[in-house]
């Protein structure tokens, strides 16, 4: 399970406490990804660790479920992943963000206040079980051509370099 608040976020004590303590009530490991060490507790369960980066593309593959903030990009990456998501929403767009991860059926939202250890287990839980789940994040997952943002790109320059 990854769990992370976004590379700006310097208020994620509580989530990471919580998340910690999700990955215990589960039996299950853990990595907290955040660039602020002081926001990880000080004692973490045996399978969780705490990294400050790490290139979510070659990560979130091998992931049972992300858990982030819903930031577009970490949910973009989420989604061409094809991993199930459960979305924390902190600020700006992220509560639009989670709700349309939700209607795409791709994952779950939970207010920020609810996210505790064991109400977050209980929808991680849900989550990772789901075959259904896993099968919708594999197919929105297949329908994303990773080339097809830098071909755009080069059309782009080459179409004004022609005018």
């Amino acid at each position: 399970m990854v769990f992370t608040c976004g590379s700006a976020m310097t208020q994620g004590k509580d989530f990471f406490a919580a998340s910690a303590q999700a990955c215990r009530v589960l039996d299950r490991p853990g990595l907290l990804l955040t660039p602020y060490s002081e926001q990880i507790p000080f004692e973490l369960p045996g399978r969780v660790r705490h990294v400050p980066y790490v290139r979510l593309d070659q990560l979130l593959p091998h992931a049972a479920v992300l858990v982030h903030h819903g930031g577009v990009g970490t949910m973009a990456a989420g989604i061409a992943a094809g991993v199930p998501q459960l979305v924390v929403p902190m600020a700006f767009d992220q509560p639009d963000n989670a709700q349309r991860l939700t209607r795409l059926g791709l994952g779950a939202s939970m207010g920020r206040s609810a996210y505790r250890d064991r109400q977050a287990a209980k929808v991680l839980a849900r989550l990772i079980g789901s075959t259904c789940q896993r099968s919708a994040c594999q197919a929105a997952a297949a329908k994303i051509d990773r080339r097809m943002g830098v071909d755009a790109a080069c059309d782009a320059i080459e179409a004004a370099a022609g005018r």
